[in-house]
């Protein structure tokens, strides 16, 4: 279903997302469809010589067969990695991704300290499997409608991913009783990306809501009070609640 204009906006990003690689960096490219092809068995050192090469094989994809994801993630979670490096991993398709009790499986099992990012493409994906895919990962989801948008949608991710922002997030109330919060994994924070959690307030009128994480520079902390009485209360939230739940 790629075939055509999605497919050279697909290989047009994956090309961008390597242009932007780091010395330091190790990489590799999984192509999926009814059967797995790795670039390499694991992942290499962002060399300009594995660089060209890696280059020379997403040049090389074609759009072809079914979108069968589970066994490309499985070999990519199951490849190598160094503990001096934080994988990223960025699952891009426009297919309907299915077996989703076996890829939850997976991701509980295997993924790790990863962060994984999921990229849906037209109407056709499972965007509900692929949204909480991202954020079980700690990572983001991103919608593209128009295929002839993908390169640029690309480049918005790619500008999140490299401007980390806060990681390890953790939040606890002080005075107030929270029950039911969502997400129950909270993401990394980029660039511009607002932390957004969603609960329900059971018990206490006034208190404060901690938010603890790791920064560049070290231990981030902030407090911020919460005060219901002076809260408005409008009725989307209830309903960003109950989908977030």
């Amino acid at each position: 279903s790629m075939a055509g204009t999605s497919i050279e906006q697909a290989r047009r990003a994956l090309l961008q997302g390597l242009d932007r690689l780091a010395a330091g960096d190790r990489f590799n490219v999984v192509a999926f469809n009814h059967g797995v092809t790795p670039f390499r068995p694991e992942p290499l050192p962002a060399t300009a010589e594995n660089l060209a090469a890696g280059r020379r094989f997403v040049s090389g994809l074609q759009a072809d067969g079914g979108t069968e994801m589970l066994p490309a993630l499985r070999l990519t979670l199951a490849q190598p990695r160094g503990p001096e490096h934080l994988r990223y991993v960025v699952l891009l398709t426009d297919g309907c991704l299915g077996n989703e009790e076996q890829i939850f499986a997976t991701l509980r099992s295997d993924l790790g300290p990863a962060r994984l990012f999921t990229v849906a493409i037209g109407s056709a994906p499972n965007q509900h499997l692929a949204a909480n895919m991202a954020q079980f990962g700690r990572g983001a989801f991103t919608s593209i409608v128009d295929g002839a948008e993908i390169e640029k949608q690309m480049g918005r991710l790619l500008d999140q991913v490299e401007s980390p922002a806060l990681s390890d997030l953790a939040l606890r109330f002080e005075g107030l009783t929270a029950t039911d919060v969502y997400p129950e994994r909270l993401p990394d924070l980029f660039l511009g990306q607002p932390l957004l959690v969603f609960g329900r307030l059971s018990s206490g009128a006034a208190g404060r809501v901690v938010v603890e994480g790791r920064g560049a520079r070290g231990p981030f902390r902030q407090e911020l009070p919460l005060e219901l009485g002076q809260a408005a209360f409008h009725p989307g939230v209830t309903r960003l609640w109950a989908r977030a739940r």
